[in-house]
């Protein structure tokens, strides 16, 4: 019997690329500590295709050695770095780690630390090159303003994030000069001078002051930010529709008096040049609102909130005006079905994104029109290019999953595309918005007064007379699929 066993080295380095492709990250740098040449295969071959983002809470099994190893090796390549609440360690341990980082001099661009103490804050930016931070968020950290003094070291930063840091004054938010981002959301400490004199000293593009418990006592700074495109906020200031350069608005409030004079403002000065509007949580759009959305011919993006009887035919008639939208969110609109939405699918040709998760009504009818106006749309087309395929989110809907095994779905994948999940794919240290405190008294938190909808929908009655359901009286039967068969048959046949 021959008892000779293969050597590893004994292979060439592409088979050595392959046996490192199937390994994970801790695997393959244990593998290339065993010699040299393995080393040089897992720095020359595989390194340049590894993800450039690293999280800390992914690497509990990672020794010290493991550690230094990584940075020495993968260190160069890495550009966010995200440290969280589950990366649990002794402070000995950190020290160490933050040591063989300081030694690789990694040149991290974006930060991303999630619920840990400021002292670990500090030291994890410490540990890395200050020039080439260009973004940094610093969520739930329980940070004051004599934390945030080391940020006028970072010359380069231009995305700040601060959210769920309830301490925090703004006093040295002035000072970092090269700030272009601001995300201030639920900083309730926030003094209405400090923000004042950020806006007046930064030129800030994006602006975040969502959820503020007491929102009035900052919203007088908002317009001293002239250059602000992109503004996120729970109020209704008629001076923040006023801003020259607003190109985005992402706003949650309660329905009072000063919506409609909010947005005659915001139709007077930006009709034509807005091009994203965001109303979120349970907002309910009123008819007379809603034309005035429809009267933004440049809107790209629009979202009208989750309440089930915002939306019905004659909003979405409305909305069909808007042939430039490229991205639609009717979340949880209990008053549209198949039927409404087709005309808004054939005009508005350059959709990207249709968001009717919890459309309760919309059924695999809809799915098989949409192809068929999307596959004329196409032969009818004399552009020559790879157009990207409309995505639409349908969780909660009545289109059923086998659609996808279909004949007619997979033939047309290059038009349409269905996403099941229950929201987009997101960092949740960034968007988190489940782990409010039950006491939270910010808009997005609060319980309505108004659970039940006889009742909600009676109050609106009296403001704006009845709310026609004929809408909904006649469509009853689109719940169902009719000819769904044939439907698909007649996809099929227009190959």
């Amino acid at each position: 019997m021959n008892n000779k066993r293969t050597n590893l080295l004994s292979l060439n380095d592409y088979c050595l690329e392959v046996i490192f492709e199937n390994l994970d990250l801790l695997e393959q740098i244990r593998l290339s500590l065993c010699h040299p040449r393995l080393e040089w295969v897992f720095v020359h071959m595989i390194v340049p295709h590894l993800d450039r983002n690293f999280c800390f809470d992914d690497a509990h099994a990672f020794t010290e050695w493991d550690f230094r190893q990584l940075f020495y090796t993968v260190g160069k390549c890495m550009e966010i770095i995200i440290l969280g609440p589950k990366f649990q360690r002794n402070a000995s341990h950190l020290e160490g780690i933050y040591s063989y980082m300081q030694e690789c001099r990694l040149r991290v661009k974006h930060i991303i630390i999630h619920s840990r103490e400021p002292k670990q804050c500090v030291s994890l930016l410490s540990s890395l090159q200050p020039d080439y931070i260009s973004e940094l968020d610093l969520f739930e950290c329980n940070l004051c303003d004599n934390d945030l003094q080391y940020l006028c070291k970072l010359r380069n930063l231009k995305a700040l994030g601060l959210g769920w840091n309830y301490q925090i004054e703004g006093i040295v938010l002035k000072d970092l000069h090269n700030l272009q981002r601001l995300m201030l959301c639920c900083c309730d400490s926030i003094t209405n001078e400090a923000l004042t004199e950020c806006c007046k000293n930064l030129r800030l593009k994006f602006l975040d002051i969502r959820m503020f418990n007491n929102l009035s006592h900052v919203e007088t700074a908002v317009q001293h930010c002239t250059s602000l495109e992109t503004l996120k906020t729970t109020s209704l200031n008629v001076d923040a529709a006023k801003l020259p350069n607003l190109r985005s608005l992402e706003i949650r409030h309660q329905n009072s008096q000063w919506a409609s004079r909010f947005y005659e403002a915001l139709l007077k000065f930006h009709q034509h040049d807005l091009l994203e509007l965001k109303l979120f949580d349970e907002i309910y759009v009123f008819f007379p609102t809603a034309a005035r959305f429809a009267q933004f011919k440049k809107l790209r993006t629009l979202a009208l909130g989750k309440n089930a009887f915002s939306v019905c035919r004659d909003v979405v008639k409305l909305i069909s005006g808007l042939t430039d939208l490229e991205e639609i969110h009717l979340i949880n609109s209990l008053r549209i079905r198949d039927k409404h939405l087709l005309p808004f699918i054939t005009k508005c040709t350059k959709l990207k994104r249709v968001d009717i998760r919890m459309c309760r009504y919309i059924s695999n009818n809809f799915v098989w029109k949409t192809m068929i106006i999307l596959k004329r749309r196409a032969a009818n087309s004399k552009e020559i290019f790879n157009r990207q395929p409309l995505t639409i989110l349908v969780n909660g809907t009545r289109i059923t999953r086998n659609i996808l095994d279909s004949v007619g779905y997979k033939r047309n994948s290059d038009l349409l595309k269905l996403l099941f999940h229950n929201s987009n794919t997101q960092l949740s240290v960034i968007f988190k918005t489940e782990n409010h405190k039950s006491d939270c008294s910010c808009f997005s938190c609060r319980k309505s007064n108004k659970s039940n909808p006889n009742e909600m929908r009676g109050e609106m009655s009296e403001e704006y007379g009845n709310l026609s359901d004929d809408d909904e009286d006649d469509d009853d039967d689109d719940g169902v699929d009719i000819d769904e068969h044939d439907l698909e048959s007649t996809l099929i046949s227009m190959e």
